[in-house]
């Protein structure tokens, strides 16, 4: 997400102007060795320090350096200084003191939004999905066109899969942003993994008309063709998809499953395939492969396939459960003993 590379890739001082220029504050500061000699003779020395640490700002390997020279005195700093100390913290992952520094900061400027977002990437780093939550809602609240605020968001809702919230922030990204193709890809994939059909159907047909390479959208358009029980539609979208990108696994492993589900194994069989060949740790893929191998009695590789899948995903155990029980139904008893000697192996994993 981009929003991360825009919080401290560069600082930005609270009056919205750069906090350094990195050739002029080496062309025109004063030379840094006789600082650091000056600082020796007067410790102390507040503004000695902050000029140092400008200076050494935008080199890597000095940000232990700038917290040594400002954390003693993050309350006699500036503005200015206390952001170059929390962009410092950071940068070597100390995000529970960027927390606190960034606090001070805006005590003294709560009107803004750059740092109130800093502070909400912050929190997310320590895991206070809560606390960023609340300072990427006031980072909106004061500048309502600034949209890493609304993806950062969006992040949080996403990972704890609340659909809800997610949906509200897009909607809301919608009224700022306009008809954006990012925007109706989320609501695209929301839309139809909720069964909202109709919504779904008018979101993913927008998000591929606005961005027709991004594939993924199509194959949820078809999920929600099949909720609508329009197969024919639904096959119609899958095949043109999957005949169009064929390094998609999503597009691959989806028509597979698609296939799987119409009991169609041969032609399952070959999106499978696919797929695999675009991620060969495709765990889906992999073990739809080997149900159609299971299903066109071709046990031996079926338990390869197996074997491959329970290593990627523990789910497989429960498929070679079933299948083993459907062996000794058929009265397939060696069979059906050697996968079930499969599903011992895939435990010791």
């Amino acid at each position: 997400h981009h929003f991360i590379l825009i919080g401290f890739c560069f600082a930005i001082f609270l009056s919205g102007g750069p906090i350094f220029d990195r050739q002029s504050a080496w062309a025109e500061s004063p030379d840094l060795s006789r600082l650091e000699s000056q600082l020796q003779s007067e410790p102390q020395n507040v503004k000695l320090r902050s000029q140092i640490a400008q200076l050494l700002s935008p080199l890597p390997d000095k940000q232990n350096k700038i917290i040594e020279l400002l954390n003693p005195y993050v309350d006699e700093i500036e503005l200015n200084s206390q952001m170059i100390l929390a962009m410092a913290f950071h940068q070597t992952e100390s995000f529970d003191d960027e927390v606190r520094v960034l606090k001070k900061v805006i005590t003294k400027n709560e009107s803004n939004h750059l740092t109130l977002y800093k502070l909400g990437i912050a929190y997310t780093k320590i895991g206070d999905s809560t606390q960023a939550t609340i300072n990427f809602r006031k980072s909106i609240k004061l500048q309502k066109n600034f949209r890493p605020a609304y993806e950062a968001l969006l992040e949080i809702f996403q990972v704890s899969k609340n659909n809800y919230e997610s949906r509200a922030i897009l909607r809301e990204m919608e009224r700022h942003f306009g008809k954006d193709p990012e925007i109706y890809s989320h609501l695209c994939r929301l839309d139809s993994l909720d069964g909202y059909i109709d919504t779904a159907i008018e979101s993913c047909q927008l998000a591929i008309k606005l961005d027709p390479e991004f594939p993924d959208n199509a194959v949820y358009l078809s999920q929600s063709y099949i909720d609508q029980r329009n197969e024919a539609k639904a096959a119609q979208i899958l095949l043109k998809s999957a005949r169009r990108f064929p390094q998609s696994e999503f597009v691959q492993r989806s028509a597979g499953e698609y296939y799987l589900n119409q009991k169609n194994y041969a032609v399952a069989q070959k999106y499978f395939i696919q797929a695999l060949k675009v991620d060969d740790k495709s765990s889906g893929a992999q073990l739809g492969l080997a149900l159609c191998q299971f299903e066109k009695g071709m046990y031996e590789e079926s338990l390869i396939s197996f074997s491959k899948a329970c290593k990627l995903d523990e789910i497989a155990i429960d498929k070679i459960r079933e299948s083993s029980g459907k062996l000794r139904l058929a009265k397939e008893t060696e069979w059906s003993r050697k996968f079930s000697q499969q599903i011992y192996k895939c435990k010791k994993k």
